[in-house]
C-alpha cells in the first residue's frame, strides 16, 4: 500500500507539474498575443474613424445633391417663365408687324 502511495504521489507530482507547464505556456501565449490584440483594436479604431467620416461625406453629398436637385427645379421653372415670356413677344411682335402693315 506504501508503494501504491508512493505511486499515487508521483503520478499527481507529475500531473501538477504538466499543469504548471500548461499555465505557464498560457501565460506565454497570452503575454505574446496582447500586443496583435492592441494593434487589432487600434485598426478597428481606425476603421470606425474612417467610417465616421465616410458617413459625413455622403451627407454632405446628399445635401449637396439636393441643392442641385432645388436649383434644376428652379431653373426649370424659370424656363417656363421664358418661354411663356418669349410667346407671349411673338404675339406682340406678330401684332406689331401686322399693325404697321396696316399703317
Amino acid at each position: 500500500m506504501a508503494e501504491q502511495s508512493k505511486n499515487t504521489a508521483n503520478e499527481i507530482k507529475e500531473l501538477a507539474l504538466n499543469n504548471l507547464k500548461a499555465t505557464e505556456n498560457s501565460n506565454t501565449i497570452i503575454v505574446e498575443m496582447i500586443p496583435e490584440l492592441l494593434k487589432t483594436a487600434g485598426l478597428v479604431q481606425e476603421i470606425s474613424s474612417a467610417s465616421q467620416e465616410q458617413k459625413k461625406g455622403m451627407e454632405q453629398i446628399s445635401i449637396t445633391m439636393e441643392q442641385i436637385n432645388q436649383a434644376s427645379q428652379s431653373n426649370s421653372a424659370a424656363s417656363e417663365e421664358l418661354a411663356a415670356s418669349s410667346d407671349g413677344l411673338k404675339k406682340q411682335v406678330s401684332e406689331l408687324k401686322e399693325f404697321i402693315l396696316n399703317f
